[in-house]
């Protein structure tokens, strides 16, 4: 199976905990468990058990970026855990510093608007059901955590691709179901242009646009 950076919205579930003024600390969930996302996704209680584990050996935390742009740092984590609802996450936004893009992300949780925290993580071992369409991730490895709007297309907290795709020598139609869906596909998306091609797609489930680039750039590193 390929290994490619994802990121996965939490917005159907994301709840600010709290912010505190005058530090910028703040809590809130990255993940939550047992829900099935836009993207057929599931994720297991304990998918993040083996990367917190991970992180506190080394003494290091994920990377707290704005909107997954790695360019823009905007603060530390200081806490992660899971508890019974999904991966609970504490940290600390670098106001007062000026960085504007952590001013933004302060004024964004403060603010009444659109907002969550979205991950970027590699999939390390998931389950696939065929009937329901779904993926289950057992295991994942957190790279960063990011403060970010919501999406105001719900379509777009599916995964996408981040970093290059490279596949084994003797990759398997699960292989390229998964780059597909990397790709912003859904499973069911994914299937279809596998059986029968980019006109399979139904236009209303998808930004048409959006896919086409995401594919033409997939099928460019896959090449290379």
């Amino acid at each position: 199976m390929p290994e490619v950076l994802e990121h996965k919205s939490a917005c159907v579930a994301f709840e600010l905990k709290s912010l505190d003024e005058a530090t910028g600390e703040f809590e809130g969930y990255g993940s939550t468990f047992g829900n099935v996302d836009l993207g057929g996704d599931i994720v297991a209680k304990g998918a993040f058990a083996a990367t917190i584990a991970d992180h506190g050996k080394a003494g290091t935390m994920p990377a707290m970026l704005f909107s997954h742009d790695s360019n823009e740092p905007v603060g530390d984590w200081l806490d992660m855990a899971e508890d019974k609802r999904g991966l609970r996450m504490r940290g600390k936004l670098w106001i007062g510093k000026g960085i504007p893009k952590a001013e933004q992300a302060y004024l964004m949780l403060k603010g009444r608007g659109a907002k969550g925290l979205s991950i970027g993580y590699v999939t390390k071992k998931a389950e696939f059901d065929d009937k329901k369409n779904t993926r289950t991730l057992l295991q994942v490895e957190l790279h960063e955590v990011s403060p970010t709007p919501f999406p105001m297309n719900p379509k777009a907290t599916v995964s996408s691709v981040k970093t290059a795709i490279r596949l084994p020598d003797n990759f398997t139609k699960r292989d390229l179901e998964t780059c597909l869906r990397d790709a912003g596909l859904s499973i069911t998306q994914a299937k279809a242009l596998l059986a029968s091609g980019y006109k399979a797609i139904d236009p209303r489930d998808a930004d048409e646009e959006a896919i086409k680039e995401s594919i033409r750039n997939n099928l460019r590193i896959l090449k290379g």
